[in-house]
Parts: structure tokens; C-alpha cells; sequence
């Protein structure tokens, strides 16, 4: 099992969450779990309990914490500690051409601030089958009970003595796909469908009509220009479903970009491309937006890693009180970790992190930053301790006729950390 106490970064999930950064809480959670899932060698040595030919591997992780802006305020800023129990098990079935994985996270805080408190849970599940060379099919689903810290997307700008709860809310996406070309023939074509639902459990009166579903059949193909280099081109087409349908619109995205093998040092992809949305309402023109992701890594020693993500696209999971409620926000979000093993017992995880949130006039722009470092040592083969640090912020910015001031929202913060990491 595994035990840990640590600084806990979960940083805003990738541009679906709001464009804000998340509490610098959620951002230190990220980055004690990027340690414990970057760190190869702990996790190589973890016991799994067998279930006839298959693998449980169990773990407990407790996170304490020390912030000095509970509410993400500008001014009048409240100090607060937590506590957080993490426990987690992940099951894999791996017989020749089949794959099965699931895995539970779970997520409870308990702050000397209550109304900062919260309990999330985390389903995945996936499996992928390669029943000829030429054929593979894949297909998963999560889902995830969650919610969005006091001062981020909805309560952006909320106060110390504020009567409101922090918005909840049940993620579901399901994903499968189709390939049909052996892994190093010259052509693969790939086709497959998404769908993503967002359902708010609370605050009503801000969430309501927030609600969305999205539906995305695509299709790629890939073509071998090297031994270890695929030139990709990508169509999807997205329905886009809100509770308020006057923000309903349909996106028609052409991507091209390359996939890398890990060979060598360095790997991943990365696709660029436009997204055209028409929406629902008659009264909306269509619009184009420039798209991007990323998703790759340098590797100059066997001990030392760095990873790039990055992605660029629209928003449906934006708010706050101070929005109109149709307006379309863009997000930007950019991610570089830096994995260093300085022995066998001693490593060390950095991140840097930058978002921004684009919408037009009279919305307000914002923009984030998070900086942490978390070093790590290794006592035993199962056990492991380590202090962390984090800082992040977050900056707004409007447009000479905004109607509307965030300015106030504004903030600093500082986490620290303790924690404590044991394996079976």
C-alpha cells in the first residue's frame, strides 16, 4: 500500500478545466502525483497482489499542506493547512494480444478552512485487442465526481465569508477506435467516436445551463516518412449540446502534424490545425479558431526526462459570475516537467505551468502561472518522504469597454508540503 504525505498539486485539468488555475491545493496534487507515476524505478519495484494471471496494485498516499491565500484573494488573503487521503488501485490484465487496465483514484481534503473540504473519485477503465496485424480496436470510459475549488471558473472572485459551496460536478467520457494497417506499414487509417458529458450538482445559479455533451466522430491517417516519423492528418466533427441551447454549435476541426516512435531520446506528437464553429443560434456568425496539442518528451540521460504539453482550444467548461453566458473562451494551456533521478535514492520533479483564458469584449482575459519543485527520497524499497513547494498566479486583464472589472481577482500563492510515499 501506499502511503504518502505531500504538497498537493492538481492543477486545473488541462484546459477543460476552468481556464484559471486551479487552488495552488489542486496544483501541488499534480505534482506529487507526476512524482509518484514519473518516478520509474519506485514504481517498478511496487508488489502487485495476483487475481489468478492478473495484477492488483493497491496504494494509500496522505498529502499535508501549508497555503497562504485559502481563497485565491487579492487582498485580505486567509491562511489555511489540510490534510488529504488519496487511495488508489490499478488492475491490469495483459494476456499476448489483449489489454485490460481499470483504476480507482480517490481524493478526500479536510482544511482547517471547511468550506475548502471536498471527497472526488475517479473510474477508468480501458482495453485495447489486436485480434489481426492489420486490425486493433480501443476503447475506454471514466468517470470522475469532482469539483472546482472556492475562487476558480464560477466563484472566481468569491470571499473568505461567502455563503457559497464549491461547485461540484460528474465528468463521463467514453472513447473507442478502429485501426485498421500493421504498425509499420506506410499507411494507417483510424477511425473512431468521443463523447464527453458535463453534469453540475450544485449552485444552481451559477451553473444553470452550463450543462454540456459533446459528440466527435474522427478520423485519421498516418503516413510513414521515416522509420520513426508518421506525417498525420486528422478531421473531427464535434456537436456541441448545452443545457442552454442558445450556446449549442457544431465544430469541424482539420489537424496535421507528426507522430514520433520513442526511439532514441525524444518522442510524443503534436497537431496543429483550425476549428470552424457554427452555432445554433441565428443571430452567431461562424467562427474560426486556430487549434494545437502537444504531447512530448526529450530524454538526454537514462536519469533525467523533460515533458512538453500543450494544447490550444475552446472552452465548454468556462464560467464565472461576471461572464456573459455564451461567450466563447479560448484556452491556452502549456506544461514542461523536468524528471531527475540524482541516485537511486534521491530525485526530484519540477514543473512549470501557463495558461491563459481568451474571450472577447466585454469578458475578461485571464492568465496563470504555476512554479513548483518537489524533491523526493527513497528510505526503502517501499517507502519514500519528501518537501515540496509551489507558487502560482493568476492576472486579468480588460478590454477598454469591458463592463465588468475581475481586477480584484487578481492573486498570489504559496503552498509548501510534506509528504510521505509507501508501496506493497
Amino acid at each position: 500500500m501506499v502511503m504518502t504525505i505531500s504538497s498537493p498539486p492538481k492543477l486545473s485539468q488541462t484546459v477543460a478545466e476552468s481556464g484559471v488555475l486551479r487552488s495552488c491545493v489542486a496544483a501541488l496534487v499534480l505534482s506529487g502525483l507526476l512524482s509518484a507515476q514519473s518516478a520509474l524505478a519506485q514504481q517498478a519495484n511496487e508488489i502487485p497482489i495476483k487475481i489468478g494471471e492478473t495484477n492488483l496494485f493497491p496504494s494509500l498516499r496522505l498529502d499535508y499542506t501549508q497555503s497562504d491565500n485559502a481563497f485565491l484573494q487579492s487582498t485580505d488573503t486567509v491562511e489555511t493547512t489540510g490534510f488529504l487521503i488519496k487511495p488508489s488501485a490499478r488492475w491490469v490484465a495483459d494476456r499476448r494480444l489483449l489489454s485490460l487496465v481499470a483504476r480507482y483514484d480517490g481524493e478526500y481534503g479536510v482544511y482547517s478552512e471547511s468550506a475548502l473540504d471536498y471527497a472526488d473519485h475517479e473510474f477508468n477503465a480501458r482495453a485495447t485487442a489486436e485480434y489481426t496485424s492489420r486490425k486493433r480496436i480501443d476503447g475506454g470510459g471514466r468517470i470522475k465526481f469532482s469539483h472546482q475549488p472556492l475562487g476558480t471558473n464560477f466563484t472566481r472572485g468569491v470571499v473568505a465569508n461567502s455563503t457559497l459551496d464549491q461547485v461540484e460536478f460528474i465528468d463521463v467520457n467514453l472513447d473507442g477506435s478502429f485501426t485498421y494497417g500493421a504498425k509499420k506499414a506506410r499507411g494507417n487509417l483510424e477511425f473512431g467516436l468521443k463523447f464527453d458529458y458535463r453534469s453540475y450538482q450544485n449552485n444552481a445559479e451559477l451553473t444553470s445551463g452550463s450543462d454540456f455533451a459533446n459528440f466527435t466522430p474522427y478520423g485519421v491517417f498516418s503516413l510513414r516518412i521515416s522509420e520513426d516519423t508518421r506525417a498525420l492528418a486528422e478531421l473531427r466533427l464535434t456537436s456541441v449540446s448545452f443545457g442552454a441551447s442558445a450556446r449549442d454549435r457544431t465544430d469541424l476541426s482539420l489537424l496535421g502534424g507528426m507522430s514520433f516512435a520513442a526511439t532514441g531520446k525524444s518522442g510524443g506528437a503534436f497537431r496543429v490545425g483550425s476549428l470552424i464553429s457554427n452555432f445554433a443560434a441565428s443571430n452567431r456568425d461562424d467562427t474560426t479558431t486556430f487549434v494545437a496539442e502537444a504531447d512530448l518528451f526529450y530524454e538526454p540521460a537514462s536519469f533525467s526526462r523533460f515533458d512538453l504539453t500543450a494544447q490550444r482550444a475552446i472552452k465548454n467548461d468556462s464560467g464565472s459570475p461576471l461572464s456573459t453566458d455564451d461567450a466563447l473562451s479560448i484556452g491556452t494551456d502549456i506544461r514542461l516537467k523536468w524528471t531527475h533521478n540524482w541516485s537511486s535514492r534521491v530525485y526530484h520533479v519540477a514543473n512549470l505551468n501557463y495558461s491563459t483564458e481568451e474571450r472577447d469584449c466585454p469578458n475578461i482575459d485571464i492568465e496563470g502561472t504555476v512554479a513548483g519543485l518537489e524533491m523526493n527520497f527513497v528510505i526503502r524499497r517501499w517507502l519514500e518522504a519528501g518537501v515540496s513547494f509551489n507558487a502560482n498566479a493568476r492576472a486579468t486583464s480588460e478590454c477598454a469597454t469591458a463592463e465588468n472589472s475581475e481586477t480584484d481577482t487578481d492573486y498570489d500563492r504559496q503552498v509548501m508540503g510534506v509528504h510521505i510515499r509507501a508501496t506493497l
